[in-house]
């Protein structure tokens, strides 16, 4: 074979290997809109691909009613959580945020390439949202930005440190982290320790760390260099937080986390992976953290190996909150006491790249392939949360043709009348 003819082939062959010469169903962004559209899937490669020839693909998909779907070639965004708002679906990609509505997909310029979505959020009016980004690290430390706007155009806010728990309350946004990653913020984190009566009393003597657990407030931004500090306590070794979302009551969170090496979880004995699942409530007016560990009506403490123990989806409903961790179970608590029932037991796919899950109006809706081979169609299947019913309310047969081994399933939103009218 001649060395030309050789390297067409090869070209060919990488074509469809990587990417499959280009997904089917595609539409342009001039002629993308929800016209019709019941729900959107954002999808994309991994990231951190050791594939000879890492690829940067990203793709909103556009899903009628009957399954038939279109994709927009919009770059890639890992952990992608598109919004379905008043105005539309908001969703972020690698130069820019977009709006995409009954009419049309608005551009929305943006300063900085972003390539890792943490969170996003609606604002209290429904029409705008505010994103938060992953942006990594260089030489003068690590990075993370807020975007809020609107159609009309955004600010942008860049926020100094790593926050991977983060969440809304009302018009502001808060995150967790520590001094260990956080370090620019221990001056202002011990200055204010002192302030605090009790500071740490939450934590048991033998799992204090050097440090603060620290709860900022990224956006608005109230200061010039760094996030607001609204609570500190003492790091606790045992305990990890994690949620891309999570409840608020007034001035008060509520973040879900997991405690090992506590005394209360029996399953420990024989696994120390497992552990009990808390609530960190932390007061913003007061700046002082307390523990609400989860228990049934018994007193028994709810217990989760840490392999599924977040980040967990849920939602709040008043004092209640429902969360699903990955291993399939569904919780819901009590805010004010505790008190937390395991409901029904969820069916998880067994490809966890090709899979998502939503927890909406005491329904937990779940999307992946409906079979084991990579010809399966994919289906998005609903459970209610008290009786376990479920219904397979919408089927794509076609999905499995966009997916490459290193393609993950990021992020989905639903048409709120659609879900409606199929209940």
């Amino acid at each position: 074979m001649s060395g030309k003819r050789f390297i067409t082939a090869c070209v060919a062959a990488l074509c469809v290997l990587l990417a499959g010469c280009g997904p089917a169903h595609r539409v342009s962004m001039e002629e993308a809109s929800l016209r019709d559209v019941v729900m959107v899937v954002q999808v994309g490669n991994q990231v951190d691909t050791q594939s000879f020839f890492p690829q940067k693909a990203g793709f909103l998909l556009l899903v009628h009613a009957d399954g038939t779907y279109r994709t927009v070639d919009v770059g890639l965004m890992a952990t992608a959580r598109p919004l379905w708002s008043d105005a539309g679906v908001y969703f972020g990609g690698p130069k820019n945020e977009y709006l995409l509505s009954a009419d049309a997909l608005t551009t929305i310029a943006r300063s900085e390439e972003e390539r890792h979505e943490i969170s996003r959020f609606l604002t209290p009016d429904g029409k705008g949202f505010i994103s938060f980004y992953n942006s990594g690290g260089d030489p003068h430390g690590y990075m993370q930005r807020i975007v809020a706007g609107d159609a009309q155009g955004v600010e942008t806010l860049d926020v100094p440190g790593i926050y991977t728990t983060v969440g809304q309350c009302g018009d502001r946004i808060f995150a967790l982290t520590d001094t260990g990653i956080a370090p620019q913020l221990s001056a202002e984190a011990e200055r204010m320790a002192k302030e605090l009566p009790d500071i740490g009393s939450e934590v048991p003597e033998s799992d204090k760390e050097e440090g603060y657990d620290v709860l900022v407030q990224v956006y608005p931004r109230e200061g010039d260099l760094h996030p607001k500090i609204v609570g500190v306590s003492k790091r606790d070794a045992n305990m990890s937080a994690g949620a891309v979302d999570f409840p608020c009551i007034d001035n008060t969170l509520y973040i879900p986390a997991h405690k090992r090496g506590n005394s209360d979880a029996p399953k420990q004995e024989q696994d120390p992976r497992w552990g009990s699942v808390y609530m960190q409530v932390w007061d913003i007016s007061t700046g002082q953290r307390t523990y609400m560990p989860l228990h049934n009506e018994q007193g028994q403490s709810i217990e989760l190996n840490d392999n599924y123990a977040g980040p967990y989806e849920g939602e709040q409903k008043g004092n209640t909150y429902t969360f699903f961790a990955r291993n399939g179970q569904v919780f819901t608590t009590d805010l004010t006491t505790g008190v937390t029932h395991e409901k029904v037991q969820i069916p998880i796919y067994e490809n966890s790249f090709w899979s998502e899950y939503r927890v909406r109006d005491g329904c937990v809706y779940a999307l992946g392939p409906s079979g084991e081979g990579t010809d399966a169609s994919f289906a998005l299947k609903r459970y209610n949360v008290e009786t376990g019913e479920s219904k397979e309310i919408l089927t794509i047969p076609e999905f499995h043709k966009l997916l490459t081994e290193d393609m993950w399933v990021f992020g989905m939103a639903f048409n709120p009348e659609w879900l409606n009218k199929v209940k």
